[in-house]
């Protein structure tokens, strides 16, 4: 909970922040978003979640966005949130189509870096 309000609190002077208590409110929000043809930009999904983990999430999220033709990176861009920063978890998380993973404990520059490097903020 902590690092869910910290995001929040970090990435609402960018945009709207929804947020989802487990795993299964996850996939649940992406795909409601989905049938309103509202991609999310950012999702920042941690690994350790109750419910469906995180790896099987983000798995479910790109099922999803496969399912509505969405494909070849034009779907939502998901940061790995955690602090499970091992070379599997991390190796699992690219197999799986993230497009950055954030170790835990994180610092506002940190995530900065990650939303520039995904293009979602201006480089300057």
């Amino acid at each position: 909970l902590t690092s869910q309000f910290m995001l929040s609190e970090l990435l609402k002077v960018y945009g709207t922040c929804d947020t989802a208590g487990t795993g299964e409110e996850g996939v649940e929000a992406v795909s409601l978003s989905l049938e309103k043809k509202q991609l999310y930009q950012l999702i920042c999904l941690d690994i350790q979640l109750p419910g469906i983990n995180g790896q099987e999430v983000l798995k479910k999220i790109r099922f999803l966005e496969n399912e509505h033709r969405i494909s070849g990176g034009a779907g939502s861009k998901v940061l790995m949130v955690s602090a499970h920063s091992d070379q599997s978890n991390v190796m699992n998380a690219f197999r799986s189509s993230c497009d950055g993973f954030l170790v835990k404990p994180f610092s506002k520059d940190r995530l900065q870096k990650h939303l520039k490097d995904l293009n979602l903020i201006n480089n300057s």
